[in-house]
């Protein structure tokens, strides 16, 4: 017995009865706006009469039967698409146009429902097609795909009336102040963190200086605080360094031994330093810290990888090293596009922090013009021929160490965090001291650091 194929997921009447209520009512228009793309009509005609209701719109023409069949007669489809006795026939079917909604909806679903199927014979064409090993390049594609399409199932008019959003967000509040609830995460250093108020959910935060300022070791020395101390979990995209170089280092400042001695095992000759590096190692072995050291990774692969980590392991926070190391598509003219690159790499980092709904945490390079001025601390004007940083971020902080440029600074292994942009509250100037050899910030104490063996960020 032949097996029945089934029928392709669609709704002519639907398509039918929306387009009949646009044509009836332009201000039905206004409801469905948003709702509803071409590319979601089924039926070549009614896809047709679609577009040029939406030209008219666009246009600011008023719609109506009329000025439909006028448009359409001149651009010679007005035959093709059934002539204007079917245009006549979509607006007799309806009574009223109250249910484009529901219409909408239903296009929508079907829409949906035909996608679904186009991906999953695209992901089959591409299994049997495999070669051997290739079946990690399938998963991510596929994943992306169908990923696509489930945000596309996504739906928000973007009103809202602001007296139910205070009363949900006095709610928030008072019931955080009572069950002494936090649901922001914290830097570990102090002083930051009360300027700060914390790491808050869906924000993008860009922590910016030259080489060898300590900003990766600064984003990991956050990381461990919320890590170890706050029991959440952090992903960590390594473009610079391996996953076994972070390890070292997380070692390193974890244990308090140099790097230098880890890497040559010489903290062996010391029963202090011993005891320091096993503690450390039985810390990590089951932390909450995921690294992922693909090189020159996309807005695409990192955002489909950031999707993975927060559906399988749950993170609480994402870290990238460093945005201008991520992988873009390259034109002739490099130099004239960067900065868009750089804009579509921020953008999209932002998008997935308000995705994800965590705190994403990007560090940023800056160029050698900081080096070409007697003072060499950086500003926000640094950041403004690198794309839409400044602007795409919610808070960002620039490091600086004066000792790195003056071997005779008063300020021997004293950091500056400038936080010179927070969309929600205070910018300002916060101390930290460096320990050189473990690469760790800590809070600010006057004590100084001689030791500077095996730094290099």
């Amino acid at each position: 017995m032949a097996t029945k194929i089934p029928s392709v997921p669609k709704s002519i009447e639907a398509e039918q009865a929306f387009l009949g209520s646009l044509i009836m009512d332009a201000t039905a228009w206004e409801k469905v706006t948003d709702k509803i793309d071409v590319n979601d009509f089924y039926d070549a005609n009614n896809k047709v009469i679609f577009r040029e209701l939406l030209n008219l719109a666009l246009s600011n023409q008023s719609i109506d039967i009329l000025v439909l069949e006028e448009a359409l007669k001149t651009k010679s489809v007005l035959d093709k698409i059934g002539g204007v006795e079917y245009l006549k026939d979509l607006v007799k079917k309806l009574p009223t146009s109250a249910h484009i909604e529901t219409y909408a909806g239903i296009i929508k679903e079907k829409s949906l429902m035909r996608k679904l199927i186009s991906s999953s014979t695209n992901i089959i064409e591409q299994v049997h097609q495999s070669e051997e090993g290739n079946v990690k390049d399938i998963l991510d594609k596929a994943e992306t795909e169908i990923f696509g399409i489930t945000t596309d199932t996504k739906t928000n008019d973007g009103l809202v009336k602001i007296g139910p959003i205070v009363n949900q967000l006095i709610d928030v509040i008072y019931d955080k102040k009572n069950n002494n609830k936090i649901d922001y995460l914290l830097t570990g250093f102090k002083k930051v963190d009360e300027r700060l108020g914390g790491l808050q959910k869906s924000d993008l935060i860009v922590i910016a200086g030259r080489p060898s300022m300590g900003k990766t070791a600064f984003s990991m020395n956050i990381a461990q605080d919320i890590v170890f101390k706050q029991n959440k979990k952090v992903g960590f995209f390594s473009l610079e360094m391996s996953a076994q170089q972070i390890a070292t280092r997380m070692l390193s400042s974890l244990s308090g031994v140099s790097q230098q001695k880890i890497r040559t095992g010489d903290y062996e000759s010391s029963t202090s330093d011993t005891k320091a590096v096993t503690s450390a190692i039985e810390m990590m072995q089951e932390c909450d810290f995921f690294v992922d050291e693909t090189p020159s990774i996309t807005p695409m692969d990192l955002r489909g990888k950031a999707r993975r980590m927060k559906r399988e392991h749950g993170v609480d926070m994402i870290i990238v090293d460093y945005l201008q190391l991520m992988g873009v598509t390259r034109t002739r003219n490099f130099d004239q596009n960067r900065v868009n690159e750089i804009s579509e790499i921020t953008r999209s980092l932002k998008a997935l922090a308000k995705e994800l709904d965590i705190p994403v945490v990007a560090l940023s390079q800056l160029n050698r013009r900081v080096e070409e001025r007697n003072d060499k601390r950086p500003f926000l004007s640094d950041l403004r021929e690198s794309g839409s940083i400044e602007q795409d971020a919610d808070i960002v902080i620039f490091l600086y160490r004066d000792d790195q440029y003056n071997p005779s600074s008063e300020n021997k292994n004293v950091a500056e965090v400038n936080i010179s942009k927070h969309r929600n509250g205070p910018v300002g100037l916060e101390q930290l001291t460096f320990i050189p050899h473990c690469t760790r910030f800590e809070d600010y104490y006057p004590q100084v650091f001689e030791d500077t063996n095996d730094f290099g960020n």
